[in-house]
C-alpha cells in the first residue's frame, strides 16, 4: 500500500476530506520522527509501537573479498505490533504455520529440485512471474511430460488433502519465472 492509497483509503473508510486525511497522516509520520529522535517510544492503541534501538558495531566478512571490515554502530527504528494485531496476522497467513503446510513446501522444493537436477533442459524457459500457480503449473505438465506427472502423483501420494495450497505452481514460478 502506498502513502496515495492509504490516504485513499482512510479517506473512504471515515468520510472526512482528502486533503485533511493527508494533512493528519504527515502530521503522525512528522510526530512519530521527531519522538523517535528524541528518544521517546511511540504507542498507538490497536497498532504498535515504534522505538529507536542501538545496534552495536560488529566484523562482518566480506562477500566479494572475504576480508574482515568492521560496521560501525547505529540506532534502528523497531516497530513491535500489538499482541491482537500480531495474532490476528498469525491467523490471517491460512494456516502457514501448521506443519502439514510445511511438510508440503519442502516436499514440493524437493521435488522441483529433483526435476531441475536430473532434468535441467526441459526446464520452461517462458514462465511470467505474473502467471497463477495453476498456469505455471499447466506450463510444466506440458514441458515436463510424464516427469511432471510422476512428481503430481507423489504430490497427491504425500501431500494430506487438506493442504489445498498449489505449491508446486508457487515454487516453479518462483525458481523458474
Amino acid at each position: 500500500m502506498t502513502w496515495t492509497d492509504l490516504v485513499d483509503a482512510v479517506a473512504t473508510r471515515t468520510g472526512i476530506p482528502r486533503s485533511q486525511v493527508k494533512a493528519v497522516l504527515k502530521g503522525l509520520a512528522e510526530e512519530v520522527r521527531d519522538a523517535l529522535l528524541r528518544g521517546e517510544t511511540v504507542s498507538v492503541r490497536g497498532l504498535g509501537s515504534w522505538s529507536r534501538a542501538w545496534r552495536q558495531g560488529r566484523v562482518v566478512r566480506s562477500v566479494t573479498n572475504r576480508r574482515k571490515m568492521w560496521i560501525g554502530g547505529r540506532h534502528r527504528v523497531r516497530f513491535r505490533p500489538t499482541r491482537s494485531l500480531q495474532e490476528t496476522i498469525d491467523q490471517a497467513d491460512g494456516g502457514w504455520r501448521s506443519e502439514e503446510h510445511q511438510k508440503a513446501w519442502r516436499l514440493a522444493e524437493t521435488l522441483l529440485d529433483d526435476l531441475q537436477l536430473y532434468h535441467s533442459a526441459l526446464v520452461p524457459k517462458d514462465l511470467d512471474p505474473e502467471q497463477t500457480p495453476e498456469e505455471v503449473e499447466e506450463r510444466c505438465r506440458k514441458a515436463f511430460g510424464a516427469h511432471w506427472e510422476q512428481v503430481e502423483h507423489t504430490w497427491s501420494m504425500k501431500v494430506d488433502g487438506e493442504v489445498d495450497t498449489r505449491f508446486l505452481g508457487v515454487v516453479a514460478r518462483r525458481r523458474w519465472a
